[in-house]
Order: structure tokens, then sequence, then C-alpha cells
């Protein structure tokens, strides 16, 4: 499967601070309501027991201009 990069707007620089954290507030209050990711805990608790508890972090992007 060929990489599709999607732009992320909150990440860029210019884009407005307030919107960005209501975005996050929102995210946030949805995964705590739905408790959405209490399934994929076991998982990363074999994961992290696999590993001696070391984590690396896939998922974070990074501000671009």
């Amino acid at each position: 499967m060929k990489r599709i990069h999607a732009l992320e707007w909150e990440d860029l620089r210019w884009f407005p601070n307030a919107w960005r954290d209501y975005g996050t507030d929102y995210l946030q209050f949805i995964a705590n309501q739905f408790n959405i990711y209490q399934l994929i805990i076991p998982i990363l608790e074999r994961g992290l027991a696999c590993t001696g508890n070391a984590w690396l972090d896939c998922a974070s992007s990074g501000a671009e201009d």
C-alpha cells in the first residue's frame, strides 16, 4: 500500500491556538466519555512486557512549516 501523507492543519505554526486546543479537548472528551482505549490496554501491556517496559512512540507528528 502506498503511503498517504495527510496534512494535519493543527501542526502548522500559523494555525490558531484556540482551534487547536478545542480540537484536542474534544478528542480527549470523546476518549474519556466512551473509554475508547480500553480494548487495547491488554495489547499494550503485553507489548511493553516483551520489551522490558521500553516505549517507542510511532504515532507522534512534528510541526511542519
